[in-house]
């Protein structure tokens, strides 16, 4: 099985087929990182057979809820910043560190619809084309960044991920097959995953 998984699963979907392989040796699984939107594509054309995307996707897709989560800002992690400013625009004065929207479009547009329910503006001094180095930028105390939560896995001791308390800055992953391409390979895996996390089908509370 050809598997599907963006940053806010790079634990979560490993982890998860790990202990698949454990329970089923015979089925060979690759695991590929693409935005959400690219998974969603290559799940319609069958160069994919499930992936862990953003929710909502498309309709034609069958999907299962899996987790929540959030956008945090990150800063350095000697920044004297322990939670949001009050007064977003003093975000302004350090500038923003921003992935270039091709490379994550769901995430653009999260940022964008935080933004715009609180009136702000963001002001990017630097684009990046991958999250890595996002948060080297970051870390090295040259801005700071909109980011997913779970990002912090990546860089967890030289930035600090301030999670966002807000509806608009939070949203769903959740498994998603196209059921035409549907296996009992697949089958298998959606069961297991279901069953290995069925716990956090659950808002977290930091949200």
């Amino acid at each position: 099985m050809r598997i599907g998984f963006g940053l806010s699963t790079l634990e979560f979907a490993p982890q998860t087929i790990a202990g698949f392989s454990l329970q089923y040796p015979d089925i060979a699984i690759t695991l590929n990182d693409f935005s959400s939107q690219a998974q969603a594509q290559k799940l319609l054309t069958a160069e994919l057979e499930l992936g862990f995307l953003r929710l909502p996707t498309d309709e034609r897709l069958a999907v299962q809820p899996l987790l929540f989560e959030q956008l945090a800002l990150a800063v350095p992690a000697s920044s004297a910043w322990l939670k949001i400013p009050f007064e977003l625009a003093d975000l302004n004065t350090a500038g923003f560190i921003a992935l270039n929207a091709h490379r994550g479009p769901g995430l653009a547009a999260q940022i964008q619809q935080w933004a715009s329910s609180h009136q702000f503006k963001p002001r990017v001094t630097q684009y990046c084309d991958d999250i890595q180095t996002v948060l080297a930028v970051v870390s090295a105390g040259l801005g700071v960044a909109l980011l997913p939560y779970r990002a912090d896995l990546l860089l967890a001791k030289q930035v600090r991920m301030l999670p966002i308390h807000a509806e608009s800055a939070c949203w769903q992953i959740g498994l998603a097959w196209h059921p035409q391409h549907e296996n009992a390979a697949v089958a298998r895996f959606v069961e297991f995953t279901l069953g290995l996390h069925s716990a956090q089908l659950d808002k977290p509370d930091r949200i």
